[in-house]
């Protein structure tokens, strides 16, 4: 047998310590593209959400809308945070959260505007957004 073919076997056999289960590993949070989906701030009400890179628009169910110019930052470990501003308001806020995926799907959990809290579970109570978006057609 070849030193290369012993090499080789001995690689297989031989563990060195626990090895990363492909199922454990965290997908990034890339929201490249249109996606669509709710925006919840209180546990009562509800809305839907459209996002493309740079806005996120909020449609309330009589059709009002607002925008909000945005970017969502991945900080690993399903960590994240929104860096945001409104309208005419040109001062950056920023919201820690975190976010999971389930299939195509994300869920995205925000602490309140500007507060520097970061949520600790994806709960849809008080003092925090929580988000859920899929993959979406374009808009305009």
């Amino acid at each position: 047998m070849s030193a290369a073919m012993i090499a080789l076997v001995a690689g297989l056999t031989v563990a060195s310590g626990p090895e990363r289960i492909p199922g454990e590993m965290k997908q990034p949070l890339d929201l490249r593209g249109y996606w669509e989906g709710t925006w919840h701030q209180t546990p009562d009400e509800g809305v839907r959400a459209r996002l493309k890179p740079g806005l996120l628009r909020l449609i309330g169910e009589k059709g009002g809308e607002e925008e909000l110019h945005c970017r969502f930052v991945d900080e690993g470990s399903g960590k994240c945070r929104m860096i945001f501003s409104l309208g005419m308001i040109r001062r950056e806020m920023v919201c820690l959260g975190i976010y999971k995926w389930e299939g195509s799907r994300v869920i995205i959990c925000l602490g309140d505007l500007d507060s520097r809290q970061r949520p600790t579970a994806f709960l849809n109570v008080e003092n925090s957004i929580l988000i859920t978006l899929k993959p979406a057609k374009p808009w305009k």
